[in-house]
């Protein structure tokens, strides 16, 4: 029995792409400072936009009041920031806590300055050990040497599909950012025509997030986001879907270790409690998903809207046990009179295994 179950996840997780993705929170905690005479509205619109359309969810806080504490934190999975000039009260005690929340799993990025090379209460400007350390945890190294004259700034390279207009790319801002980790991904690279060899990250990309040193015209934030958030495919992971009525059953996560044990492929579980939102982009990493849902699951409406695109693109999705709700039926091309097949379908008998 096992043995049929693990030949038909494997044939799925061979025949679509997927990666693994470190949480499904839908949260993400941007940053400004009004002690610059800046709102929530200083994040460059399209950012915006584009957050929202992949599917997040921006709970904003105001810097020039603090830190954020642990509520604002809480099920947080990345900060954004967007300061328009660099200083900020309490410079170093935010580079450190940069680094801190990093260190924890979450993603960071800056947009425009970033916002705390210098404390405004001192007007102390921060060592470069300070500064780095929040640099440090995106893979760079900041060695300054601003101008801001356009005519000593020059495109070195592009990498990538963001900068939709190459050839019309101007840099207005130019700050040494030099990549410390090898993940770290050179977007846009410029030098100083007055400094000889000098090149810089101006946009950079890891997984553990990255700059964005100027607002570009045409810049693609959503390919740019997706990119730290989500990666690359691994094609090598399944995704076990199941409520909270189920929850109690140790059969499932019992039985899925089996599995695991059996087949060495890995997989995740995802307990279903109430309304939460899943979003395209982790569901899509996964090679397949697999579902267990009791008769009395109510969100069948949301989740066939997130599995919708995963499965028109070829991911593969499995249920293990009868599905109840009408709005999964097309996912597996089923109708009321087809619930069997799916339990009994290509020679395997999936009762009472989850």
């Amino acid at each position: 029995m096992i043995c049929g179950i693990s030949a038909f996840l494997t044939a799925v997780l061979l025949i679509s792409g997927a990666v693994y993705a470190s949480g499904f929170s839908t949260k993400v905690v941007g940053l400004y400072d009004s002690s610059e005479g800046s709102s929530a509205g200083a994040f460059p619109g399209e950012a915006v936009k584009a957050l929202e359309e992949i599917g997040f969810e921006i709970t904003y806080h105001d810097v020039s009041g603090g830190l954020p504490g642990a509520e604002t934190m809480s099920g947080s999975r990345g900060i954004i920031t967007s300061f328009s000039d660099s200083s900020m009260n309490g410079a170093a005690e935010y580079c450190k806590w940069v680094e801190e929340q990093v260190e924890k799993g979450l993603v960071f990025v800056a947009l425009r300055n970033f916002g705390a090379y210098q404390d405004s209460a001192s007007g102390r400007w921060l060592e470069y050990a300070d500064v780095n350390k929040a640099f440090g945890a995106i893979g760079l190294n900041y060695l300054a040497e601003w101008t801001g004259n356009p005519d000593l700034i020059k495109i070195i390279g592009i990498e990538g599909e963001e900068i939709k207009n190459p050839g019309s790319l101007k840099i207005d801002n130019y700050y040494d950012f030099k990549q410390t980790g090898v993940s770290a991904r050179g977007v846009v690279v410029a030098g100083r025509t007055d400094r000889e060899g000098q090149e810089s990250f101006i946009v950079s990309s890891s997984p553990q997030g990255g700059i964005v040193a100027e607002e570009i015209a045409g810049f693609d934030y959503g390919r740019y986001f997706e990119g730290i958030f989500f990666g690359d495919a691994l094609r090598d992971r399944f995704l076990l879907v199941y409520d909270e009525e189920l929850a109690g059953s140790g059969q499932i996560i019992g039985n899925v270790k089996r599995i695991q044990r059996y087949t060495r492929i890995k997989g995740d579980l995802l307990r279903l409690q109430g309304d939460e939102k899943l979003i395209q982009g982790d569901i899509g990493k996964y090679g397949a998903v697999m579902l267990a849902l009791s008769e009395n699951f109510k969100g069948g409406s949301d989740l066939a809207k997130s599995l919708k695109s995963y499965v028109e693109k070829g991911g593969g999705i499995i249920s293990l046990n009868p599905v109840t709700s009408h709005a999964l039926y097309p996912l597996f091309s089923l109708n009321g009179n087809h619930q069997k097949k799916l339990k009994k379908g290509f020679g395997m008998d999936f009762a009472g295994i989850f």
